[in-house]
Parts: C-alpha cells; sequence; structure tokens
C-alpha cells in the first residue's frame, strides 16, 4: 500500500472508498489505516478535488521515471497549482505525496532531467544536508 500517499489524502478528508479508487489500493486497507491514525469517517457532501489528485492531473510520465509539469507556471517558470485558496509548488506537493510531511526550505530534483517533479527524485534541504553529511560532500 501507498501509505504516505493514502495518509495524506486521509488527512485532506477523502473516503476510504475514493482513496482506494484512486491509488487502486484496498478499501479495507485504508479504513484500517484510517483507524490506526485516529482519522474520523470522511463526511459526506461535496467534495473538494484533493491535491494529490490535480497534482497528478497535471503530470506526465517520461522515460526514465520522471515526471513532467504540464500546467500552470508561474510568471518566474516555477510549476504551481492552486488549492484550499493557496498556490503550491508542484516540487513541494511532491515531496508531500513521497514523505508524509512538509519539506523544510526548498525543494529540487536530485535526477539529471530538466524540471523532473517525480516524488522520488525530489529533496528538499535537510535532505540534502543529510546527504552531504553521510557522503562528506
Amino acid at each position: 500500500m501507498k501509505r504516505a500517499e493514502v495518509e495524506y489524502l486521509l488527512r485532506e478528508g477523502r473516503s476510504d472508498r475514493s482513496i482506494a479508487a484512486g491509488l487502486h489500493v484496498c478499501a479495507k486497507d485504508v479504513a484500517a489505516l484510517r483507524a490506526d491514525l485516529g482519522l474520523p469517517r470522511a463526511r459526506s457532501g461535496r467534495t473538494v478535488t484533493p491535491l494529490a489528485e490535480l497534482f497528478r492531473q497535471r503530470t506526465r510520465p517520461v522515460e526514465g521515471g520522471h515526471l513532467e509539469w504540464t500546467g500552470h507556471r508561474t510568471n518566474s517558470g516555477v510549476p504551481a497549482l492552486r488549492h484550499g485558496g493557496r498556490l503550491h509548488t508542484a516540487f513541494r506537493v511532491a515531496y508531500r505525496l513521497r514523505t508524509g510531511r512538509d519539506p523544510v526550505g526548498k525543494v529540487t530534483a536530485g535526477c539529471d532531467h530538466p524540471g523532473c517533479i517525480a516524488p522520488n527524485h525530489v529533496d528538499d534541504q535537510r535532505d540534502r544536508a543529510t546527504y552531504r553529511a553521510v557522503l562528506g560532500a
């Protein structure tokens, strides 16, 4: 199960069934994680498209496991999207999807593909500092 993604969507208020359908996981596993986290059942009614889904709708996979942004860019060219009345950069969303936490500092891709926003390819400032300390670079 894609635990970090499921947890993120649970905390956004998505239902077990919609998460299971969107991520192709078992609804019972989603419900079990909801119970483990102590989160209440999703409220019925109008739902807002989750940030993770908006992110996926605006990306295109390319060779080598990279993701390219197909959505809006800020005036300075940064890939971004609006959700909940706020502007989110695609890099920060990708990082949250991978780790389940907000990034510290600037998020950048560690691969050589220009503008890659694949969640497994982005690191925050804390990750990069850890890599430098471990690798001695």
